[in-house]
């Protein structure tokens, strides 16, 4: 052996793996999300500052720079950090439908499909999400939140360019 632990796949129920897989896909939607948020209060204070020193050019141009150039890697970890939640939710989706179809159901209702439920005592409640919806999906959100960032430093930037112009 090379010393790596070895892990007999059937001595773990798929029912364990399953619950497993899950753990770590909500690792990855943390992780996401953590750092989305690291980026989006650094990009907010920034452009707050920027816009409060309004009265000094320097401080304008450089800090729309730098609230430009941080949108680079702040989409760079987005779309990095999405990948591995994409990899960790079709790992764990490999378990359905022997354990269920949690995610796969999920996916459809993120595609557009209608899901009906029916619960024991109730009418059927039938779930939809509106086309709208599912086209401003996290992703583009994401990606529209740092495009309106780049426009206001921008703006800021032509904003005292005229003014000073």
């Amino acid at each position: 052996m090379d010393g790596k632990a070895q892990l007999d796949k059937d001595s773990v129920s798929i029912t364990d793996r399953y619950a497993f897989a899950l753990q770590l896909l909500q690792y990855e939607i943390q992780r996401l999300w953590t750092i989305f948020g690291l980026f989006l209060l650094a990009e907010t204070v920034l452009l707050s500052g920027t816009a409060q020193v309004f009265d000094h050019a320097v401080l304008v141009y450089s800090g729309s720079a730098v609230g430009v150039l941080l949108l680079f890697p702040w989409w760079a970890t987005f779309e990095n950090t999405r990948k591995f939640y994409l990899l960790r939710l079709s790992q764990a989706k490999d378990f359905e439908p022997d354990v269920g179809a949690f995610l796969t159901e999920g996916q459809r209702l993120a595609a557009g499909h209608k899901i009906s439920r029916t619960r024991s005592g109730s009418d059927d409640e039938n779930i939809q999400i509106s086309w709208v919806l599912r086209f401003m999906r996290p992703q583009r959100s994401g990606w529209f939140l740092m495009v309106l960032f780049a426009a206001s430093f921008i703006g800021i930037s032509a904003l005292k360019a005229c003014a000073t112009g």
